[in-house]
């Protein structure tokens, strides 16, 4: 058996019920059927796709303003631990003194535990800094 020849681009020839414009065989209407719907859907999921991308792109954009809008936050926080941190080291506190204290001003806070108990690692870390600095 012979291979078919192949066209200028190296594709087979098409079948001769299309070459003539012929109807297609029932399973040829079938795999035309089949790849339309997934083109159809594959287009539907570059849409989706697309949305999705839009709504991260916002989210990112909204992260970077909550970010942005944190550093001047952070700055008065760590200034405001620095001045107790400083007036216990004056008053001769020992340093687990001025970490309860800290602890204490954090406790008394309305937060998310799961936020206070970050914020109160970081506020005693800025503590300790100020308190050995005061020195």
């Amino acid at each position: 058996m012979e291979a078919p020849a192949l066209d200028v681009a190296g594709w087979p020839p098409p079948p001769a019920q299309v070459r003539s414009h012929g109807a297609a065989p029932q399973e040829s209407r079938v795999l035309l059927d089949r790849a339309i719907r997934a083109l159809a859907l594959a287009k539907r999921r570059v849409e989706e796709a697309r949305q999705a991308a839009s709504r991260l792109d916002e989210v990112i954009s909204r992260g970077r303003e909550l970010v942005n809008e944190l550093a001047p936050m952070s700055y008065w926080v760590r200034e405001a631990t620095g001045v107790v941190a400083r007036l216990e080291r004056r008053q001769g506190a020992p340093p687990e003194r001025m970490v309860i204290a800290l602890k204490d001003i954090v406790e008394d806070t309305d937060l998310d535990p799961t936020v206070k108990h970050e914020i109160k690692r970081q506020v005693i870390e800025w503590g300790i800094d100020a308190y050995y600095a005061a020195a």
